[in-house]
């Protein structure tokens, strides 16, 4: 690590180098261990000279005595091959300070530069695992995927639309298929010789059956008719 003032505050892991795998296309992460190797609260602070194409979370922190913060830095999707004349650089800061919470802007303006230690790494490229190699042919296999168009969109709607008339007329004929069956039912009981009480289990059934499929051609020919307006 790099000294400031000859204070040694924290520990980095990796040091001196990000290697990201070189694909393009897909994000890719690192995990940046800070770890405080000082007696006492230490606060720290990640930059970049790239912030387009950076996610750096998180960017700013405090740790206790012996412990580590992990920093996870993810490397938007790239289009073209790194440039080898331009590379990003992080710069991690660390300072005394009297709690595990992070500085404000202020804080650190009012810091005396020897008290603040520094760090610098690089970017670098590494080759790239099989699974890092599936995942960037996917989400170039997604970015390469025709969007969906409002033709296709308005075939989809008036796909599910057609469905649900077909269905719609399929349960209008249950019901009347029902009907029809009460009525025999209704019938044969008025014709019959013994008086039996109130109404067979077979007829109550049926007349919840037709009651159901009633509520629910309410509310289809709703929908249909929303969708057919649409």
């Amino acid at each position: 690590d790099d000294k400031s003032g000859g204070l040694v505050l924290v520990k980095l892991q990796p040091e001196g180098k990000l290697m990201f795998p070189s694909t393009l296309y897909a994000k890719a992460e690192v995990s940046l261990k800070i770890t405080n190797i000082s007696s006492s609260y230490v606060a720290f602070k990640v930059k970049t000279t790239a912030l387009k194409n950076y996610l750096v979370k998180p960017c700013a922190g405090g740790i206790r005595a012996g412990d580590t913060a992990t920093v996870q830095i993810t490397m938007l999707p790239r289009t073209s091959t790194p440039d080898p004349s331009q590379v990003d650089r992080f710069l991690v800061q660390a300072t005394p300070s009297k709690s595990a919470e992070p500085l404000a802007k202020e804080e650190w303006a009012t810091k005396d530069k020897k008290d603040v230690h520094e760090a610098r790494l690089t970017v670098g490229f590494r080759d790239v695992t099989d699974q890092e190699k599936k995942e960037a042919e996917e989400a170039q296999r997604q970015r390469s995927a025709p969007a969906p168009t409002a033709e296709t969109s308005l075939g989809d709607l008036k796909s599910k639309y057609q469905e649900m008339t077909s269905y719609i007329a399929s349960l209008e004929r249950q019901k009347k298929d029902i009907e029809d069956d009460m009525q025999k039912l209704a019938e044969q009981a008025r014709n019959s010789t013994g008086k039996a009480s109130g109404f067979s289990l077979v007829q109550l059934i049926l007349a919840f059956l037709l009651g159901a499929i009633a509520s629910y051609l309410a509310i289809a020919s709703g929908v249909s008719v929303a969708a057919a307006s649409t």
